[in-house]
């Protein structure tokens, strides 16, 4: 969770133990943190509200989710309806969305592998990102650290003179960073 390839700094070494309980207090009133990991076709699941946290694995979660993945991207880019995908992802965590469904604020945290799978599309009847405010953000362990070594850089991967490269500056410009 904490090894970034995109700024080549492993954050492990920089953080301390996550203070949990603290975190918990501090969550707002009727809201979820949700951890999502991948661990090999599985997903390794982890919540916490003001009061509880539970683990899950869901067998074959990620594998089922690529697939999911993949029929939201082109059901998207064709501009057809989401629902059946929205039902299908809610399946898919059906031992989570429960606890999901009816939080007025949602704090989702992902690793490298889970980022790119829209959490947000996920309902029965509606999509979760419909009546709850989703937020995404880094690990919880990230919130320990408060040293300097950590470089501030950010590491663009093309070439100067590529039209990425230069899309990248702008977007980095235009975000604040």
């Amino acid at each position: 969770l904490l090894a970034s390839s995109k700024s080549r700094t492993n954050l492990f070494k920089y953080a301390g133990p996550a203070d949990y309980a603290a975190f918990q207090q501090n969550l707002p009133e009727n809201s979820l943190y949700i951890n999502f990991a991948r661990n090999k076709n599985d997903l390794f699941i982890w919540t916490a509200d003001q009061k509880y946290r539970k683990t899950f694995t869901v067998e074959n979660g990620y594998s089922s989710f690529l697939k999911a993945v993949s029929d939201y991207s082109i059901a998207s880019a064709s501009g057809k309806d989401l629902g059946n995908i929205s039902k299908e992802m809610a399946k898919i965590l059906q031992p989570v969305y429960p606890m999901l469904k009816d939080k007025k604020m949602i704090l989702i945290s992902t690793d490298s592998e889970t980022e790119k799978i829209p959490f947000e599309i996920i309902g029965d009847t509606e999509m979760i990102s419909d009546k709850s405010l989703i937020a995404y953000i880094p690990s919880l362990l990230i919130c320990s650290y408060t040293g300097n070594a950590i470089s501030r850089e950010v590491y663009l991967p093309d070439t100067e003179n590529s039209v990425m490269y230069n899309l990248g500056r702008v977007a980095i410009r235009e975000s604040g960073i």
